[in-house]
């Protein structure tokens, strides 16, 4: 019997421009934006924080945080 796939693409070469791995379950998910968009929704939202400061999570880990 086939093994199930996974619901993340897991990639072996990390660190394509197009995945990003998660600072809390360090998976390694293909992004759902480009980073431009995210920091500057970031700035927007959380004004004076550096994008160096932040943990970048996926949105199955986001939600452990989310009220």
């Amino acid at each position: 019997m086939p093994k199930k796939l996974s619901n993340y693409a897991i990639f072996k070469v990390y660190g394509r421009p197009e995945t990003f791995k998660c600072d809390k379950c360090k998976r390694v998910l293909q992004k759902g934006w480009s980073d431009e968009d995210a920091i500057a929704e970031m700035r927007e939202r959380f004004p004076g924080i550096e994008p160096t400061d932040i943990l970048v999570l996926c949105d199955d880990c986001i939600t452990i945080f989310s009220p």
